[in-house]
């Protein structure tokens, strides 16, 4: 017999043997390793994440599920123990991969209501001392931001919201955990009282943080409508409560840090007290929301309307629906962009702006992978003069 007869027979002997080896031996390998990688992915986001929130009878738990996979992962029997009890093993994983979703939303109610519990005997007192409800929510305000831990220049301080906030972290948590990306967002992509109760029990943060939970908690303590206000022009956030058909802005971190101020004289108090940041401000606008807000706190305000037009050749003048449009202000304090949106279908972009500034316009057609077309146009507003200009886009190579 040649060497190479030799050799194709060794092939054959060992494909022989390959063949008489459960098909199930390197399938359900696969399959079982990428299901208990799944699920290990998911209790270590789960820990890293909100470790800093979460009772730590919980990150005990999780430590052990990790623990008791990490051994059984060593077993010498592991892949026919799998074979076996495919099923009841996978059921049991997907249990625990639920219950323990469920234990860190169960943590985060017990530890909003156990605030509640805590401001509401607060609030109870200094109304039985006949205390106004202007001065009694404002104590509330002021008790919650002496108990937060700032984070500003802070970056070593784990801030779990800000971990959600980010692409990366919210597309982790809605692909490995998705029942508590519900309960965080729920179904319309937007968070819900489930987030900010988050940032409650995480008692860290810094503007953002302090307004989202101030809304929820003065709420849910004192029935009044609230409120947060995003500063366009400054990167800021700022928190409101409306008591008796007024609203007053309780900005504890920043511009009202001594008492609070009545929304319609904002604009007056702004001027005299922070000169600097009058100049700033170019948009008030609620959070999620795009009205703008600025005649509501005494700012003399115009509106803009922007017309995107196809310029690709000279006969071509056609209106762009869905064109992506930010608004740059000259005069900034760290937020350039005060307004960003999408024409309509007849390639319009309408929005009220602070009066008495300069502007820039940017018109893309798309953003990713790049713009095919793209226009620019500056443009001054005068005091309650309604503006309208047209930006052409030209192709972009």
């Amino acid at each position: 017999m040649s060497r190479f007869d030799s050799v194709l027979n060794k092939i054959r002997s060992d494909i022989s043997e390959i063949k008489k080896e459960p098909k199930s031996f390197t399938l359900n390998t696969l399959f079982e390793s990428l299901v208990f990688g799944y699920f290990f992915g998911s209790f270590y986001f789960l820990v890293y994440a909100f470790y800093s929130v979460i009772n730590p009878l919980i990150v005990l738990f999780f430590v052990i599920i990790l623990l008791g996979l990490f051994l059984l992962y060593k077993h010498e029997k592991f892949e026919t123990l799998l074979i076996k009890m495919r099923s009841p093993v996978i059921v049991g994983l997907v249990i625990i991969w639920i219950t323990s979703q469920l234990l860190v939303v169960g943590s985060i109610e017990v530890g909003y209501y156990e605030t509640i519990d805590e401001y509401s005997q607060e609030y109870l007192m200094l109304k039985e001392n006949d205390v106004n409800d202007i001065n009694t929510t404002w104590s509330l305000a002021n008790t919650y931001y002496k108990d937060m831990t700032k984070t500003y220049d802070q970056d070593e301080i784990r801030v779990p919201s800000r971990v959600l906030s980010t692409s990366s972290g919210s597309i982790s948590t809605f692909l490995f955990n998705p029942v508590f990306y519900l309960y965080l967002v729920g179904m319309d992509d937007k968070p819900n009282s489930g987030f900010y109760k988050l940032i409650i029990v995480q008692n860290a943060g810094a503007c953002g943080e302090f307004s989202n939970s101030m809304g929820l908690l003065l709420k849910d303590i004192t029935g009044f409508d609230t409120r947060v206000i995003a500063m366009e022009g400054k990167d800021h956030a700022l928190p409101e409560i409306n008591i008796d058909g007024q609203w007053w802005v309780f900005d504890r971190t920043f511009t009202t840090q001594d008492y609070p101020v009545e929304s319609l004289t904002y604009n007056s108090f702004i001027e005299e007290s922070r000169p600097n940041l009058f100049t700033a401000i170019h948009n008030l606008r609620e959070v999620n929301e795009n009205n703008s807000l600025l005649d509501e706190h005494g700012f003399n305000y115009s509106k803009l309307t922007i017309t995107a037009v196809s310029n690709v050749s000279p006969s071509d003048n056609d209106t762009i629906s869905d064109a992506h449009v930010e608004i740059l202000a000259y005069d900034n304090s760290y937020d350039p962009v005060v307004s960003h949106g999408k024409t309509d279908g007849n390639g319009v972009y309408i929005d009220n702006l602070r009066s008495e500034k300069m502007y820039l316009v940017i018109v893309r057609d798309t953003i990713f992978p790049k713009p095919s077309r793209i226009g620019f146009s500056d443009v001054y507003l005068y005091e309650n003069n309604n503006s309208s200009i047209v930006v052409h886009l030209h192709k972009y190579d």
